[in-house]
């Protein structure tokens, strides 16, 4: 059998034309699905059918993409788990708000390209858009509740408590909390970064948070007043009962515990008297009061929170407060390094590291864990096993 050349290239070109051809026009695996109608009228102007088909093929990019574009999925997915590891999901709710954001921003950008658009393929792509950003708002909106928990877990206290059952709500708060959740973000990858980089456990590491206990002080009930330090030495001890003046020009109160030793008070910060009975006197920093003491009233009433700020409290004015501090204690082996305030601390056998309700970490004995505190809810097993330790 003879074979013509010739016809061997003719056909060889036809079938490269027509891979190119199908190439061109099936460039996505839903094009068979959405395929574009021509009406015969190039004036953007489509019909709700063709525009329907190009914001469903807008809607399943990101499924399309995936598939398509294994390997360059994989690496944008990869990115977005180490942020978020290495935050301790603390910059979820940025994500979220962004993604809610972006997708807003596309639905509206594809509206205002349909109403302007002068060609039919302008059209598709403003309803591909339109697809696309309902796609991204959506799958934001559903996922802002799990947001929300888990910025919280990872220390962003404004995102505590706030999740619901509306997505829209959620979505909301997420917004509101995302320049809280992008400072604890910062916090957490430089507490992640010293872990990694001293051995030594430091505070907001992804380390110190995991298998973390969590429990509330016990409701211990106090009187407590804002040391005012306005006026000359005379009018400060007459504004601040209990108040004295040391030898050395400082203001103090006296330490029931240990008399040699008063508590001191630095006028230069905000100081809260603490005033446990006639006798028994303390006092606690401001922002250490502000995330451990709540009002005695409403907690006794509702059952509420209503944790105190000290800067919104009258001078002198004593208040009934209750103790209810936040903390989570960690069982690390013996011999472990902790950085705390007060430096590098190693546990010892019958201690636990322990996390105020700022974050910070410091080891104490097991046995001031159970005295002080009780567990809260989802917690109480675990709580529990400290006293076998």
């Amino acid at each position: 059998m003879k074979i013509n050349l010739d016809d061997v290239e003719k056909n060889s070109l036809k079938k490269e034309g027509y891979k190119k051809t199908f190439e061109a026009e099936n460039n996505s695996i839903f094009e068979f699905l959405f395929k574009d109608e021509d009406d015969g009228c190039d004036d953007g102007k489509i019909s709700f059918k063709e525009g329907a088909k190009n914001f469903g093929k807008g809607f399943f990019s990101i499924v399309d993409n995936t598939i398509c574009h294994p390997l360059k999925t994989a690496a944008s997915v990869g990115v977005g788990v180490t942020l978020s590891c290495a935050t301790g999901k603390a910059i979820l709710p940025v994500m979220i708000a962004g993604g809610a954001a972006i997708g807003t921003g596309q639905i509206a950008h594809g509206i205002y390209k349909v109403v302007k658009a002068k060609d039919d393929k302008t059209a598709r792509r403003a309803y591909q858009k339109m697809g696309l950003g309902t796609f991204a708002l959506a799958s934001s909106t559903l996922a802002a509740k799990k947001a929300l928990i888990c910025a919280a877990e990872g220390g962003v206290k404004s995102a505590a408590g706030v999740a619901c059952k509306n997505p829209f709500k959620n979505t909301v708060n997420c917004i509101k909390v995302s320049k809280d959740s992008l400072l604890q973000s910062g916090t957490n990858i430089k507490g992640n970064f010293l872990t990694l980089t001293t051995g030594n456990i430091h505070a907001n590491s992804n380390v110190l948070r995991k298998n973390q206990v969590k429990y509330m002080s016990k409701a211990n009930e106090a009187k407590s007043y804002r040391f005012n330090p306005n006026g000359t030495d005379e009018e400060i001890l007459a504004n601040n009962p209990g108040v004295f003046k040391g030898e050395d020009g400082k203001f103090y109160v006296n330490n029931k515990w240990d008399a040699k030793h008063p508590f001191a008070i630095d006028p230069t910060k905000e100081q809260m008297i603490m005033i446990y009975d006639a006798d028994d006197m303390a006092v606690c920093a401001g922002d250490v009061f502000e995330g451990s003491y709540v009002d005695s009233l409403t907690f006794k009433g509702k059952g509420e929170l209503n944790y105190q700020k000290p800067s919104s409290l009258e001078y002198g004015k004593v208040i009934d407060v209750t103790k209810q501090a936040k903390g989570a204690f960690k069982k690390v082996p013996v011999g472990t390094k902790v950085q705390t305030l007060e430096g590098i601390t190693e546990v010892q056998e019958g201690q636990v590291i322990a996390v105020d309700h700022a974050g910070n970490p410091y080891v104490t004995p097991v046995s001031n864990i159970l005295k002080r505190n009780v567990p809260l809810k989802g917690y109480e097993e675990a709580f529990k096993s400290l006293e076998c330790a």
